[in-house]
């Protein structure tokens, strides 16, 4: 069975064991020594009470409280109501405007940090614990259930004046039977709630002079303050009477400032007096003139009065004028029949006449750019060479906010200047600055170029040897032979026959043999007897065929020199030679031939 069950079930003393029927169950059971006596020891008057405030010096955000240490042990005491604050200070024993000179202790002192109040229930000004009577065989005692059902802790009480100022009546305590209480509730002597002086719970007690119950009125500052005697401690009743021009507020009699009649007080009006009208202020109940009255034309003020004054105008007569000085100008003035007439003003330059003052006039701006003049506060662009300028005005001084140029123009600091143009390479695409010049690699050969404004010239173009450049690229020159031209034939004699030669890149070669009567050919440039020849070459001759590589990724393929033989009618191949390399076929480019 817990707290919960035994509060929440009902089982208090009139649904319970009877006391009577508990101890005659339990006869090895002491009341004095198992029961009551780590319960009677809260006591009314313990001179070791105190109340402490206490704060954070390192912190000044930190929260001030009032801690009461009973025992040692700390309870922090919750209360926003200074009246019912007070009554829980006076219900414990101590002076009731303790709050304003109460001892200030740090939060990190041994005295807080020892006694154990972040652990420990607060007291409230309000009856939201639980208040519990239990009649032991010779004494009832109250107390207060201020852990709720969190646990089975519960705190005796010392004094009434306490209960009282929390706002219990002990009539309507719950009653549990004793012979439960001690099983199922923490009331050790750690528990207990001192007060430093007061009546215990249950019993009436004076107040001085005052008997229980009595009332009395009695002087605070600038009021009266009316007092009860409940059960030994005085308790305020109500808000206080307070004197005139104050008003009660939070237990205080506090000043209010007076108004004069129809008027409050830190108001300013004007009246009319005779020939003129006088401006008044209230400041606690006191009517002051502020300063000399207003008079009707004619007449001029004289204390608090406005008298009849002559047509003269002071030190003025009577249609004259005259120039004051005002702030940032001047104002003219004239007399008419005694009464001085305010003219025209004129303004300092760059102050101009509100109706009031002559206020400041923010200075306009020039354009840097063409002259033109601008408000204050205003935004403006400019068209300039090959571009704009933007600027802004701030009383007078002119800010460039921002500069455009055109395409191919930057802005260099004071105009916008063109930007040559860069190039690209005609044959690796590559990007070349304004002026420069440069050289690229093409098939057998290079070219040269150089980059003006964006329009690129060709300045050279140089072949490998035996090429030479044809308009798009570097193409093969053939070889002459000796006196003979290339790609040209003619004819020679031999022996037992003649042969046709042909030049062709530097190179001569038998294109056909031609023999006697019965000779046959027998190699290329030979007749021989009776040998099987083969085809139109000889027997035991060798010559060179030239062919070329299979054409697929190349602009010119390879070519090649075979050697070959006829030995009686069968051709061989003697050697092969690669005569030309070729050039592949690069990707993403066009053949030049």
């Amino acid at each position: 069975m817990t707290k919960r069950s035994i509060i929440a079930g009902g089982l208090l003393a009139v649904a319970g064991l009877a006391h009577a029927a508990f101890w005659d169950h339990h006869p090895d059971k002491k009341i004095e020594d198992n029961l009551l006596s780590p319960m009677l020891v809260a006591v009314p008057n313990d001179p070791n009470t105190s109340i402490i405030q206490v704060y954070d010096p390192n912190d000044p955000s930190f929260p001030h409280f009032p801690l009461l240490l009973t025992e040692s042990t700390g309870y922090q005491i919750e209360c926003s109501n200074i009246p019912k604050l007070k009554n829980m200070f006076t219900g414990l024993g101590f002076d009731p405007d303790m709050l304003a000179w109460m001892e200030q202790v740090a939060v990190d002192d041994a005295r807080v940090v020892g006694s154990g109040y972040e652990l420990n229930p607060s007291l409230h000004c309000d009856n939201s614990a639980q208040l519990l009577s239990v009649d032991f065989p010779n004494e009832s005692k109250f107390f207060l259930d201020l852990d709720g059902l969190s646990s089975n802790k519960v705190n005796h009480i010392g004094c009434q004046g306490l209960l009282d100022a929390m706002g219990y009546d002990i009539s309507t305590a719950y009653k549990v039977d004793p012979g439960l209480f001690g099983i199922y509730f923490n009331a050790a002597d750690a528990n207990d709630i001192h007060c430093m002086n007061g009546v215990p719970v249950g019993e009436t007690g004076s107040c001085g002079d005052y008997a229980n119950g009595e009332s009395w009125d009695q002087l605070i500052q600038n009021g009266t303050q009316t007092y009860i005697c409940i059960d030994g401690v005085s308790q305020t009743q109500g808000d206080p009477t307070c004197e005139s021009g104050f008003e009660p507020n939070n237990g205080q009699c506090v000043y209010v400032p007076q108004s004069c009649g129809s008027h409050n007080h830190g108001s300013f009006w004007s009246e009319r007096i005779a020939y003129g009208s006088q401006s008044y202020g209230c400041n606690d109940g006191n009517i002051t003139a502020l300063g000399a009255p207003v008079c009707d034309s004619g007449y001029e003020a004289s204390g608090l009065q406005c008298i009849y004054k002559p047509k003269n105008c002071g030190d003025h007569s009577h249609g004259s004028s005259w120039i004051v000085s005002i702030t940032n100008g001047t104002q003219s003035f004239s007399c008419h029949d005694g009464s001085t007439v305010a003219g025209n003003v004129t303004c300092n330059n760059g102050f101009n006449w509100n109706g009031s003052i002559c206020a400041y006039v923010p200075k306009t701006c020039k354009s840097p750019v063409n002259n033109t003049v601008h408000a204050h506060a205003s935004s403006w662009t400019d068209n300039i060479a090959n571009g704009a300028r933007s600027f802004s005005c701030d009383d007078g001084s002119v800010t460039n906010t921002s500069n455009t140029c055109h395409s191919q123009y930057s802005w260099n600091g004071s105009s916008c200047a063109y930007v040559p143009r860069t190039c690209k390479s005609p044959v690796t695409n590559e990007m070349k600055a304004h002026g420069s010049s440069w050289t690229d690699s093409i098939s057998n050969g290079s070219r040269s170029f150089k980059c003006s404004d964006g329009s690129v010239s060709n300045t050279a173009n140089n072949c490998h040897s035996n090429y030479s450049w044809n308009g798009s690229s570097c193409v093969y020159v053939p070889k002459n032979c000796g006196s003979r031209t290339h790609n040209t034939s003619w004819s020679e004699s031999i022996s037992n026959g003649d042969v046709t030669k042909k030049c062709y890149d530097g190179k001569t070669s038998i294109t056909k043999t031609t023999c006697d009567s019965h000779y046959k050919i027998a190699g290329v440039g030979q007749c021989t007897y009776e040998y099987y020849n083969c085809g139109s070459r000889l027997h035991n001759t060798t010559w060179n065929e030239h062919r070329e590589g299979n054409r697929a990724g190349w602009c010119d393929p390879p070519r090649y020199r075979d050697t070959k033989k006829c030995y009686n009618g069968t051709v061989s191949l003697l050697d092969s030679v690669e005569t030309w390399p070729g050039i592949p076929r690069r990707p993403g480019y066009e053949c030049n031939h």
